[in-house]
This record gives C-alpha cells, structure tokens and sequence, in this order.
C-alpha cells in the first residue's frame, strides 16, 4: 500500500490536506503574523492541559478582546517546562511565563508592552526569559 510523504500532505478534520491547502494556512498565518507581531502562546499540550491551561487560552483570548489589544492568542505544543505549567510563552520577546492561572489573564494582557522587559509579571507567574532557558537546558540547543 502505498502513501503520499507527511511532509506533503497534514491532516485537518480527518481528512488529508493538499500541499495547497497547507500552503494557505501558511500564508493566512504570516500575514496575521505581519498583522499583529504580537502574540501570546498558550501550552496546550498534555502537562499544562491537565492544569486547565485551554481556559488560560481562553480567558486571554476574551481579555485580548474586550480590551482591543493588538496581540494574537494560540495554542501551543510542549514547551518544554511541564513540572513548571501552565505555561505562556510572548512573542517577540521570548519570554516564557510558568505557574499561570486563568485569574491571571488581565494583568498578562495589561502589561503587554512591559511585562517581557520587567523582572516578574505576576505574583503567581514568573517570567524566564528565552536566553535562560536554553541556557538551563530545558528547550533545545543554543
């Protein structure tokens, strides 16, 4: 039995994808990308789902809204930190933010422009930036 390369096709729907298909999510990401540089992403994977981060994402995405901020809000898989979740991590700047709660959300949306510049956001969250964490070993080379 033959089948296509993975690295053609994806998934969506349980239905296979064409190489165009996954070229138009492609560029309608880039250019939500370029739309908005911003962007917080929220682990969704198997550690920091069990410590309920889908309504972290959620109730930042609601908090992104009521408030008109320029940021997008997306699922992300493993980063790498599962004993430290849930975990968010800012883009551009790098840093990561472990330990938050969905209570969290407004604060986190409020200090956008700052919070990957100060030393801590939140009470409960702490900021590490990107550098350290290569740095301690726990995501990957560099």
């Amino acid at each position: 039995m033959s089948m296509k390369p993975l690295s053609k096709a994806g998934w969506r729907d349980g239905k296979l994808m064409t190489l165009e298909e996954l070229e138009q999510i492609a560029n309608e990401r880039r250019a939500a990308k370029e739309k908005s540089p911003r962007a917080l992403n929220v682990c969704v994977a198997a550690g920091c789902l069990s410590l309920h981060s889908d309504a972290i994402k959620s109730a930042l995405e609601k908090e992104v809204q009521r408030t008109g901020a320029n940021c997008r809000v997306a699922g992300t898989g493993c980063l790498g930190l599962c004993s430290q979740g849930p975990l968010v991590s800012g883009e551009p700047d790098g840093c990561l933010l472990k330990n938050v709660a969905e209570s969290d959300a407004a604060e986190i949306v409020a200090r956008l422009d700052s919070a990957c510049r100060a030393s801590a956001l939140l009470s409960r969250a702490t900021f590490l930036p990107t550098a350290n964490r290569h740095r301690a070993g726990k995501l990957g080379p560099n």
